[in-house]
């Protein structure tokens, strides 16, 4: 029972973010013809300053955190802390409150990672952090500092779920990425029927 309400009130805190606050503060939202919502809300903010930006994004990674981190406290669980870890980047991604959209989730998750795999975090950031530095290709380097975090998991307890772990929140941003790409698709697609459209 309490790990059915850890997760549900994790999925809720991760569907309240910051960033589409600081959106509604700066200017009237117009969602038409969004991809999505979020993703165009950090966008946004950079747009008008750094400051609400690293905000937002320090406030997605400590909610999380906190979250998980309560979660293994008072549940005694570290299982039940990963699966609020797991429904807070979903929350993140797919909010409730913003009509199921949301962001591809990299703050949510380090915050959900940090009470669990703390050390094992530090060295995927750095792994990671070098590839990105050496290929400048973000999808592989963060992929590459998942195995990290695995590979240091397993190496130093071998505990089955925590080694999973990363790769479940990996699994979410590459689904959300997913979703984001293909929606741009359809979009682009249809701006350009409109465009033949206009021309007939």
């Amino acid at each position: 029972m309490s790990g059915v309400i850890s997760t549900i009130v994790a999925y809720l805190l991760g569907s309240f973010s910051l960033a589409g606050l600081f959106r509604y503060l700066a200017k009237p939202l117009n969602k038409h013809g969004e991809i999505d919502g979020y993703a165009d809300s950090l966008k946004d903010i950079n747009e008008t300053s750094k400051i609400p930006l690293l905000v937002s994004i320090l406030s997605d990674i400590c909610i999380s955190a906190l979250v998980v981190y309560l979660t293994k406290i008072v549940t005694n669980s570290v299982f039940i802390s990963m699966l609020a870890g797991i429904a807070i980047m979903a929350g993140h991604n797919w909010s409730l409150f913003s009509k199921f959209k949301g962001s591809l989730g990299f703050a949510a998750m380090i915050g959900a990672l940090a009470p669990i795999v703390s050390w094992q975090l530090i060295f995927g950031i750095i792994a990671a952090g070098v590839l990105l530095w050496i290929t400048r290709r973000p999808g592989i380097s963060l992929a590459y500092g998942i195995l990290a975090i695995s590979g240091y998991q397993y190496i130093d307890n071998g505990v089955w779920h925590s080694v999973i772990y990363p790769w479940i929140l990996f699994v979410l941003v590459l689904v959300k990425r997913f979703q984001i790409t293909r929606l741009q698709s359809n979009m682009l697609c249809y701006k350009n029927l409109g465009k033949l459209g206009d021309i007939a």
